[in-house]
């Protein structure tokens, strides 16, 4: 039985931080989380990148087992790859469930994903339905219908 409440997703990249893409899932009570990263070799245990994606992976399962994960591993430090990265992902989400609510942190990542994210979200900043917001820490700025 549904509750009623809409969907609610959040784009996040990791580099090397965990709190910064784990605590806001946990506040924003997020049910889907696509998590972008970039490893050359995503089976090497050793890479330091993959130790961070992995950490914030079981941060996530320990609020929720339930929360939905998506891994995009992307060149985050290439501008044009995370600006098409998040703006198939706010397509792709907002085509499935037009009236999802769309968080996109960019206090995560690099700066590369953050200046995209951040671009993405003025594309779709006027879109009806739903609600599409971008912050950067807890709080968030958004085009709240």
């Amino acid at each position: 039985m549904s509750s009623g409440r809409k969907k609610r997703i959040m784009i996040a990249c990791v580099t090397f931080e965990t709190a910064k893409v784990s605590e806001p899932i946990d506040y924003y009570e997020i049910n889907k989380a696509h998590i972008i990263h970039y490893a050359k070799d995503p089976s090497d245990k050793n890479n330091v990148y993959n130790s961070f994606y992995n950490r914030v992976v079981e941060l996530i399962d320990e609020i929720s087992p339930k929360i939905e994960i998506v891994e995009h591993n992307e060149k985050v430090y290439e501008f044009s790859d995370m600006l098409r990265t998040v703006l198939e992902i706010i397509q792709a989400e907002k085509d499935a469930d037009p009236n999802c609510n769309i968080y996109v942190n960019i206090s995560s990542g690099s700066p590369e994903y953050a200046a995209a994210s951040a671009i993405a979200y003025t594309a779709f900043s006027t879109a009806p339905a739903g609600r599409l917001a971008v912050f950067c820490g807890l709080s968030a700025v958004s085009n709240a219908r």
